[in-house]
């Protein structure tokens, strides 16, 4: 089979209005309904995980760093949930407003906070695990428990904001008319 550069054709395609149709509708339901449908079940689970695990009686280094988890993982959810309803039209103006300059490095420091705590979490257990002796002598010591658990949520939740910061310069409200906003957000 001999292929030449003339058969190649190097421009996008194009869909045709059943495709179009069957896109809008698996974009309504897999990124309106079933997106909505699961962030509201994991803002319920994580809320009922930072409640339990910041119990007094659970209070030890490892459930505080994953009641922290869980709270990247809400905020996370919660500004999916906020993009969700957006596909069903129920934006409000300060949705709009604050997508591009709030929302949107919002949602990339939570999911980016997420994987370092995950990091966090793994090295926590290795050091539990392979240095048994020295992990329970820390963990008796209050001051100690204190900035070891500050050890890793400060370079954490730093390194999340700074990584995340062009995010606040990536996107801009596009103005159709004088005093309405076209609801669409350019990202770059």
């Amino acid at each position: 089979m001999n292929l030449s550069m003339e058969n190649i054709s190097s421009t996008c395609p194009i869909s045709s209005l059943q495709e179009e149709r069957l896109m809008s509708g698996l974009s309504f339901w897999l990124e309106g309904v079933l997106q909505s449908i699961i962030c509201l079940l994991g803002c319920i689970g994580n809320a009922v995980s930072i409640f339990l695990l910041s119990r007094r009686d659970l209070s030890n280094s490892f459930n505080q760093l994953l009641a922290t988890l869980a709270t990247f993982d809400l905020i996370y959810l919660a500004t999916m949930l906020l993009e969700a309803l957006r596909r069903f039209g129920l934006e409000s103006r300060v949705h709009l407003y604050s997508f591009p300059y709030f929302l949107y490095p919002l949602n990339s420091i939570s999911l980016t906070g997420s994987i370092y705590m995950t990091m966090a979490i793994a090295i926590e257990r290795y050091i539990a695990v392979y240095h048994p002796m020295d992990y329970n002598r820390v963990m008796t010591d209050a001051t100690t428990h204190r900035r070891r658990l500050l050890g890793y949520l400060v370079p954490v939740t730093l390194v999340s904001i700074i990584f995340n910061i062009p995010k606040f310069l990536e996107s801009e409200i596009i103005w159709e008319e004088v005093g309405t906003c076209k609801g669409s957000v350019d990202t770059f």
